[in-house]
């Protein structure tokens, strides 16, 4: 798995962890989408 928005690669135990998932602006999914710990803890959106 990885995160929507910076692409780095995290377990699937983490995917259980629904804080993880949040929309991601300026992307064509409205859906929340799964994001590693550090982007959705630092800045609302890391996009690289």
């Amino acid at each position: 798995n990885h995160c929507w928005s910076c692409g780095n690669v995290f377990c699937t135990r983490c995917m259980l962890d629904k804080d993880l998932f949040t929309s991601l602006p300026g992307h064509s999914s409205q859906r929340a989408v799964p994001m590693c710990k550090t982007c959705t803890q630092s800045s609302p959106h890391c996009l690289s």
